[in-house]
This record gives C-alpha cells, sequence and structure tokens, in this order.
C-alpha cells in the first residue's frame, strides 16, 4: 500500500557536451506552493536534494549564466520527484534523456513514448496550417479537416491514458492523469475513475484536491448554483452575475469567430424580445481573445445583441469559462431567479418553449 508522508528525495544530473557549463534549475510544486531549486555544476553533475509528501512532476532546466529573461536554455526535460534516487543522464542536450529510480519516472516515460504517433500526427496537422495560404486558412472546410485530424490524435493518446489508468489502480501517475482531465471528461467520469483508485491515493492531498474540484464541477449542472463572476461590459464596466438574481438568466457563452454561435444568436434575441419584460433577460460572455475586441463589439452590432455583453478573454482574471466549464461553444445555461442552474443548452424553439414554461 502506499503512504503519503514527508519523503526525502534526491536529483543528480548529468548532461555531456553542453556549449558551456549553465545553471541547473529545478521548478516544482507541492501543493499549492512553488518551489525553484538551483545548483552549479561540480564535477561533472548538478545535484539536487528536498523533501516532499505527494509526488510531484517537476521540470529541470539548465540556462547559461546570463542573469536575464533571455538566458539560453541548454536542456530540458521533465522529471517525477519521488522518495529515493533519480538519474538524469544524456550524451546529448538536444536529445531525451536517460531518467532511472523510480517507478512513475519508468512508467511515465514508457506512457510518453507511446504517445509518440499521435504527437507526429498533431505536430504534421500543425505545420499544414502554418504552411497554409490565407485563402486556404479561410476555408471552412480545411479546418474542418484539420480538427479531425487533432481530435482523433488526441482521442488515441486519451485512450492510453485511460488503459493505463484502468490497469494501474495503485499508481500515483494514474492519478495525475485523471487530475489532468478535469476540463476534457465529465465530473461522473472523474469521479469513477477516482473511486477505482487505490485508498491511499484518494485520501492523499492530490487526491482531496480532486474530489474538492470534482465537487465544484457538480455543481455547475442541473441543480447546482450558479457561481458568482464579475466581468466587463462593452463600456468596461464591471457587471456581476449576482446583480442579476430575482430574474431568469440565460448565461450565454459565445464568440465572434464561433460560427454556430452567430447562427444561434437570431433566436437567443427571438427568445429575448419576447420575454425581457416577463422577468427574463440574457447575459452573454464573449470569449474573444483580449486583442479581438473590436471583432466582438462589431459582431454585437451586425447581430443586433441588444442586452448586456460581457468579456472573458481567455487568460484573464475572473475567466467565467472556467468556472462553468465550458469546454466548447455556444453553450448556455437558464439560471433562475434564486440563482440555481435549472437547463442547459437550449437552443432554438427548445429554448422559447422553455421559456413560455417558466417566465410569467
Amino acid at each position: 500500500m502506499l503512504t503519503f508522508a514527508k519523503q526525502s528525495f534526491s536529483v543528480q544530473v548529468k548532461i555531456k557536451h553542453l556549449e558551456h557549463p549553465g545553471k541547473a534549475y529545478l521548478n516544482y510544486q507541492i501543493g499549492t506552493k512553488l518551489f525553484i531549486d538551483s545548483a552549479i555544476l561540480s564535477g561533472e553533475t548538478y545535484s539536487f536534494k528536498g523533501v516532499i509528501t505527494d509526488p510531484s512532476l517537476a521540470q529541470l532546466s539548465i540556462r547559461d549564466n546570463t542573469v536575464s529573461a533571455k538566458s539560453k536554455m541548454l536542456f530540458y526535460t521533465m522529471v517525477w520527484l519521488e522518495k529515493g534516487a533519480i538519474t538524469i543522464n544524456s550524451d546529448d542536450p538536444s536529445a531525451k534523456a536517460l531518467i532511472t529510480g523510480g517507478t512513475l519516472n519508468s512508467d511515465y516515460q514508457k506512457l510518453d513514448a507511446s504517445k509518440a504517433p499521435e504527437r507526429v500526427k498533431m505536430e504534421v496537422a500543425t505545420q499544414r496550417v502554418t504552411d497554409a495560404t490565407e485563402e486556404e486558412r479561410k476555408s471552412t472546410e480545411f479546418l474542418k479537416k484539420h480538427m479531425q485530424v487533432m481530435k482523433a490524435a488526441m482521442n488515441a493518446a486519451a485512450i492510453k491514458d485511460s488503459l493505463y489508468i484502468n490497469t494501474h489502480p495503485n499508481s500515483y501517475l494514474s492519478l495525475y492523469l485523471i487530475s489532468n482531465s478535469t476540463t476534457t471528461i465529465p465530473f461522473y467520469k472523474l469521479e469513477q475513475r477516482l473511486k477505482a483508485l487505490s485508498k491511499p491515493l484518494q485520501a492523499s492531498s492530490t487526491g482531496k484536491e480532486l474530489q474538492t474540484t470534482i465537487n465544484v464541477l457538480k455543481n455547475r449542472e442541473i441543480g447546482g448554483r450558479a457561481p458568482d463572476f464579475t466581468l466587463k461590459n462593452t463600456l468596461d464596466q464591471p457587471v456581476t452575475l449576482s446583480s442579476l438574481h430575482g430574474k431568469f438568466v440565460l448565461l450565454d457563452f459565445w464568440a465572434s469567430w464561433c460560427v454556430p454561435c452567430r447562427r444561434e444568436n437570431p433566436n437567443v434575441k427571438a427568445a429575448y424580445e419576447h420575454f425581457k419584460d416577463k422577468n427574463f433577460t440574457v447575459l452573454s460572455v464573449s470569449i474573444d481573445a483580449q486583442d479581438a475586441k473590436s471583432k466582438w463589439l462589431a459582431a454585437i452590432k451586425e447581430d443586433h445583441l441588444d442586452w448586456t455583453q460581457l468579456h472573458d478573454a481567455p487568460g484573464g482574471s475572473n475567466q467565467a469559462a472556467l468556472l462553468y466549464n465550458v469546454l466548447s461553444i455556444p453553450q448556455n445555461f437558464l439560471i433562475d431567479p434564486s440563482g440555481k442552474i435549472i437547463a442547459k443548452n437550449l437552443r432554438g424553439e427548445e429554448l422559447q418553449k422553455r421559456l413560455a414554461e417558466l417566465v410569467h
């Protein structure tokens, strides 16, 4: 059985044929706290020692000695920090290093190697877009084929992750893989996978954090309380969702570049016009990029969207889309006057029909 108490680790790094001896950095996280350790070359080795509770996936880099954000990267790899001695060896800084010590590093490297064909397919597809003409990039068919290739490759890689999880219920790597999929699979599948792991893994700090995340995701489903947020409107004024309590609210996620969203906008507008005087309103949240505000404003004007419009750019401080686990758009949530989610993804006539049943 696995136990998660304080565990000492050591890392020995030996990389041959570096341009010149730089400084090694080890970045890792324990709970919410970030750690950055550094080491200088001693003989032919960089050495690290530390103490962890749960295993941690760390970034190991060697940079030149320039004290600058532009310092040159001489070597980089990911390494699992776990109890005991870990060694990292490479005869070529540009090649993959051999990492030994601990079952996590062994399993992680094997799983990563098994997904090489999927990575190649995604790299080729990405390069194809990079090399495409402007006309090709505007082609719906071209982009559709690109997304099909990317999705197929990601699904194939996810199947390999799932197979590992199913066959390694005692491995911390399984817990890590589940925790990394909270934005791509439904909460009930996450919970099923977590419950299938060993009791010590479930009781670990990472296991408890994952269960907390799952509980939060549950609240984004029908019957859960709509999480509050504050974003800025078209006039850069802050608007808070809870300020609309007392009304039925259709929280609608969209973007100016989203073709299905733009096709659905007339239906949302029709519902707004019909029910706006009957204790109902729409609150739209755009996930347009920060530098695409002009396109967002133009789309609002072009589609005649006369209700409150908010901007939630990726990387912003509030990220309402993340709060609601929005993985694709268009997506909407119907919230009742008490702030509870009572329906999701109502479209076209279905939206008006449901509103007619509820709104008076």
